[in-house]
This record gives structure tokens, sequence and C-alpha cells, in this order.
């Protein structure tokens, strides 16, 4: 019940499909279940990696941080998989 009150007011549901890039001169932090868990906590979502330019979609939702240097964390499907990551890593097409 506690998580379903966190998520309930977290996650927002913002456009749908968009075409980003990986932006990072080294290799990106991916991350699962932002939706259900803090992301904000370390390395217990931790995912994998992206490499900088990997081609992702942006599906739209996105859950907001509490760190200083992330705003959101937006969910993206990559390699078939979804995950989160910080939305200051994508670079998106305009327009969509």
């Amino acid at each position: 019940m506690l998580i379903l009150e966190w998520q309930s007011s977290k996650v927002r549901n913002n456009s749908q499909g968009i075409s980003c890039s990986v932006m990072g001169a080294k290799k990106v932090n991916l991350h699962a279940n932002c939706d259900m868990q803090n992301c904000d906590g370390g390395s217990s979502t931790n995912a994998g990696t992206a490499d900088d330019g990997t081609q992702v979609v942006m599906t739209g939702f996105q859950v907001a941080s509490n760190l200083p240097n992330v705003r959101n964390w937006v969910e993206i499907i990559a390699d078939g998989g979804t995950y989160y990551i910080a939305e200051s890593k994508l670079a998106c097409e305009q327009g969509e």
C-alpha cells in the first residue's frame, strides 16, 4: 500500500513514443522499477549501462527525483527492455 501511495504521487504521463539518444561521455546508468522503488537510493535499482549515442524510445512515463542533479527518471525502451534513465542524459527529437 505504501508503494502505491508513493507511485501515484510521483508518476506522471507525458508524450509517448519519442525517439531519443543517450548522452554521456562514458556509460550511462540504467535503472529498473523506478515506478515501484525509489531510484534515488543507490545501486539497488541498477539494471546496466548504455553507451553514448544509444538509440532509445522514451515511453512518456516519468518519476520525480529528489536528487539535485536528476530532475526526473524517464522510462525508456532499449534493446527490448524497459528501463529508467536520468532525464538529463537524453537528447530527444523535437516536435513529436
